[in-house]
This record gives structure tokens, C-alpha cells and sequence, in this order.
């Protein structure tokens, strides 16, 4: 019975030794050159990147967080550095450069899970560069629900939220928020309400889809139409059905028009803090 209990003792301690063995092999980082161009430091298992480690690939790629048995799982931060349209301003300065940087969750190599990806041109010049933040879920590199801001350099923003088989879009313009700012006192757009610029008439366009229990698709969508140099719109609101139009109103009073904007008010509540966020998110970006 002796040797027996000794011989568990023993078998325990060997495990326990291995087992700290791999840890510590597992926690020290190392550098590790994958290819040519491809560097790696970081924590390596098995002669592959597992645990916390930086993976550069030359200058334009660069991935810092978590792996396992040499692909990126668990959290990390992924930024590309775009050249490919970029062109020298003066020796010292590129202009067009786009920078695209992924800050979430990966799995397999691929983003998987909670994440923010965003994607910004950097450009010294006019003209027409789209700019962008998605916040949400990812599967397998794709955008599967949350909310996404969108902007142009020719004024635009555009936002959306997807969630529960429902998708929401308004679209505004940078003038359009800057007579909002007028109007209401406030010292920048970014930092009103999203549906108070609604309901003063800075957001232009705003549709709702969404998909009824036998799977029809419903949109509808309500556009601001601008009637004279003086300020006076109406407001257009389409219901479609399976994108055929199956009604068709347009506002021919300002009361009317009050009551579409209450309409839509209603409609945006759900979301308004999404569109907030986002606003918050790209203000702290780019402004």
C-alpha cells in the first residue's frame, strides 16, 4: 500500500513539473521570424505563436493580442496600413492614405464575436474619401449586426443599426447639422442629441426595414423634399412591400409635417443611442 501511495506522490509531481514546464515555455516570448517580411514576438507553443504576441508583416500590417497554435484568437488589435492609392505630397507627407484598424474579438484566424472596425482615409486634399466605423458582431470578417456610421467627404453621414431581422438608415449632411447648431444654440452637432437634429429637420432621409412574421420584407422610408430657397419642405413617406411601393403620401402643411416627425421620432427611439455612440465614436476619431 506503501508503494502505491508513493507511486501516486511521485506520478503527481511529474505531471506537476511538465505541466509547469509547458507554462513557463508557453509565457516566455521570444522572437520568431515566420517568413520573409513576417516577424513575430511574443508567447510561442510548439514553435508557433500562442498566447499574447505581435505579429508585424513589414511595415503595413501589424496584429497585437491574443493566439492560439499560430492564429489570432481571442482579443487583439489589427491595423492595416493602405497604400495602394496614396501618393507623395511633398517629400516628407503621403496623402490618400487609408488606415484600416479592427479592435475585438477573433477566433480561427478570423473575427469572430464583439468588435469595432474602423476605416479612415487620411487625406489632404478635396475630394470624394469614404470614412467609417462598424460596431458590433463580426462573423468570420463579416458585419453581422450592430451599428455603422459612414461619412463622405462631400458633407455626408450615413447611419445604420441592424438588429433582430430590423435595419434602420438616416442619412444627413454636414450643413444640414450645422443649421441644427444654429438653431438650437449648441456648440457642435457632435454633441446634440440625434433625434433632436430629426426633429428640427437636419436628418434628410431615414428608412426602416424590417421582416413580418411570413418573411416579407417591409420598408419604409420617409425624405425630406425641399420646396423653396426659404426653408419650406415637405416630407415624403413610401411603404413598400417586398420593395413594391404600396403607398405613397406627401405632407402638404406644416402640421403634417410636425406629425411625420413625430412619426419618425417614435420609430428612431429604439436606436438612438446606437446613433449617439457612433457620433461620440467618430467625433473622437476624426474632429
Amino acid at each position: 500500500m506503501r508503494k502505491v501511495f508513493i507511486s501516486i506522490v511521485s506520478l503527481l509531481i511529474f505531471v506537476g513539473l511538465v505541466l509547469g514546464t509547458s507554462s513557463e515555455a508557453a509565457s516566455k516570448k521570444l522572437n520568431l521570424t515566420i517568413s520573409k517580411g513576417v516577424t513575430y514576438y511574443g508567447e510561442i507553443s510548439n514553435g508557433k505563436p500562442h498566447g499574447q504576441g505581435t505579429m508585424k508583416w513589414g511595415d503595413t500590417k501589424t496584429y497585437s493580442g491574443g493566439w492560439i497554435n499560430g492564429k489570432r484568437s481571442g482579443y487583439g488589435k489589427f491595423v492595416v496600413t493602405d497604400m495602394s492609392e496614396a501618393y507623395p505630397e511633398d517629400e516628407n507627407l503621403w496623402d490618400n492614405v487609408r488606415t484600416i484598424t479592427y479592435k475585438g474579438y477573433w477566433k480561427n484566424d478570423q473575427k469572430n464575436g464583439n468588435g469595432i472596425l474602423i476605416n479612415h482615409v487620411d487625406a489632404h486634399h478635396s475630394g470624394n474619401q469614404e470614412d467609417s466605423i462598424q460596431s458590433g458582431v463580426f462573423k468570420n470578417n463579416l458585419f453581422v449586426s450592430g451599428s455603422e456610421l459612414s461619412s463622405s467627404s462631400n458633407n455626408y453621414y450615413g447611419f445604420s443599426v441592424k438588429m433582430n431581422n430590423k435595419e434602420v438608415k438616416a442619412q444627413t449632411s454636414r450643413d444640414e447639422l450645422n443649421n441644427a447648431v444654429y438653431y438650437t444654440g449648441e456648440p457642435n452637432y457632435f454633441d446634440m442629441d440625434f433625434l433632436e437634429t430629426v426633429m428640427i429637420g437636419a436628418t434628410p432621409n431615414v428608412e426602416f426595414i424590417e421582416k413580418d412574421s411570413k418573411g416579407n420584407t417591409i420598408k419604409v422610408q420617409y425624405s425630406y423634399i425641399q420646396e423653396n430657397e426659404h426653408g419650406a419642405f415637405s416630407i415624403r413617406k413610401e411603404r413598400y412591400l417586398n420593395d413594391k411601393l404600396v403607398l405613397e403620401v406627401t405632407s402638404d402643411a406644416e402640421v403634417e409635417n410636425g406629425n411625420f416627425l413625430n412619426e419618425i421620432a417614435v420609430k428612431l427611439k429604439p436606436y438612438n443611442n446606437e446613433f449617439n455612440k457612433l457620433f461620440k465614436l467618430y467625433k473622437d476619431q476624426w474632429e
